[in-house]
């Protein structure tokens, strides 16, 4: 406690909670709190309510099979394309709720090794697959890599490769 108290913890977690600029490497607040903050009326957590009322009605159009690929069939899988925290939290919670999954087949690629890519890729019809591009800035070379890898395997089967992509960004 009195190590928290020496580096002014208690401070610190009120700084970010009110939204001061707390990523001084960004110059930026971590408003990832405001996820957390349903119902309060913050411009942030009001904006973050907003962003995931959308995210959560594609996610139930998927495992509805209302949302479509451009040959007009359902998406049986959806692949995540993002490295660091725009993969690991997707991955930790979708295996975190692997217990409850009734819907389409999920799989992450979070590296540059190609390897990787074809693992994930391996037994999926490009036709049934929707991609998310998850990136805060949309710079990161291995993201994009794979991004445009994938582009060139669904635009080989289907005539319109941007209905099997949606991104995740904070961009």
């Amino acid at each position: 406690i009195a190590h928290c108290e020496g580096i002014g913890l208690r401070e610190r977690i009120g700084e970010m909670f009110s939204g001061a600029t707390v990523n001084r490497t960004e110059g930026r607040p971590a408003l990832h709190t405001a996820l957390r903050a349903r119902g309060s009326d913050s411009p942030e957590a009001r904006e973050a309510a907003s962003w995931m009322d959308g995210a959560l009605a594609l996610a139930g159009a998927v495992r509805a099979g209302t949302v479509r690929g451009s040959t007009g069939r359902p998406f049986a899988a959806v692949v995540n394309v993002g490295i660091g925290g725009s993969s690991l939290g997707p991955a930790t919670v979708t295996r975190a709720l692997r217990s409850r999954h009734d819907g389409p087949v999920v799989r992450f690629v979070s590296n540059i090794d190609p390897a990787d890519l074809d693992a994930a890729l391996d037994g999926l019809d490009p036709e049934t697959t929707l991609v998310c591009v998850s990136s805060k800035t949309f710079t990161t070379l291995e993201t994009m890599h794979n991004a445009a890898r994938i582009r060139s395997w669904i635009e080989a089967a289907c005539p319109r490769w941007q209905d099997h992509f949606v991104a995740a960004t904070a961009n």
